[in-house]
């Protein structure tokens, strides 16, 4: 969020090295309204305003930091298509330059269980699993 760099600074003489992380200046006269509308979704998250030097309070409504605190993933995405069409007085206005903004949260679940391999999507795959999982004595033998 904050365009943070790391970099690894190896030292003479020496087996280990430093990591220097330098974070990117807020520019609050930016007009690129992709960075505009992901500070303002992640406001809180990227160091509030601390990061920006701006208040929150007319975007707080926006801003899904808390959605990132609860366990949620946020998908936060630019579309090139426009999803709504736009007219003035019953003509269909030009919107080659419109672009849609799409926010999802998305509930995550905790596993402990860890899976080694993707799944197959191969159907005949899922069928030998199948016979093979179930227990003998059963009634799907």
């Amino acid at each position: 969020l904050t365009r943070s760099v790391s970099r690894r600074i190896e030292q003479k003489g020496q087996n280990n090295a430093t990591i220097v992380t330098v974070q990117t200046d807020y520019n609050p006269f930016a007009k690129n309204t992709y960075e505009i509308l992901k500070i303002l979704t992640f406001h809180d998250m990227s160091g509030g305003y601390g990061y920006t030097g701006l208040s929150n309070i007319s975007g707080e409504q926006l801003d899904l930091s808390e959605q990132l605190r609860l366990g949620r993933a946020v998908l936060f995405a630019r579309l090139d298509t426009p999803l709504s069409v736009a007219e003035l007085d019953e003509n269909q206005l030009d919107q080659k330059h419109q672009d849609t903004y799409i926010r999802v949260v998305i509930p995550v679940s905790i596993s402990i269980d860890i899976q080694y391999e993707l799944p197959s999507l191969d159907k005949k795959d899922e069928e030998k699993k199948d016979q093979q999982d179930t227990p003998s004595g059963s009634d799907n033998e």
